[in-house]
């Protein structure tokens, strides 16, 4: 099952929030990454994540990393196409 999971930080500096945005680009059964949409966030997609897992990993290198609520905007809007 595809999984959109959406990871806000409290505005960490760039070099720092991306060491996790990596993590997260690397983590098993993340397809799709994406930055940049909106301040502070980044997203994840992919099939059959450990969301957990995922957060538990990110969160040693961002320690105030949470995940927000993706369905409050409208399909696919943290992933578009060039």
């Amino acid at each position: 099952m595809s999984m959109t999971i959406v990871f806000k930080h409290p505005g960490y500096p760039e070099k720092k929030w991306r060491k996790g945005f990596k993590i997260a680009g690397g983590f098993p059964g993340v397809d799709v990454i994406s930055c940049g949409i909106m301040d502070d966030v980044f997203a994840v997609k992919g099939e059959n994540i450990d969301q957990d897992k995922l957060l538990e990993k990110i969160k040693k290198v961002l320690k105030s990393v949470e995940i927000i609520d993706h369905t409050k905007y409208p399909p696919d809007y943290f992933f578009y196409d060039f």
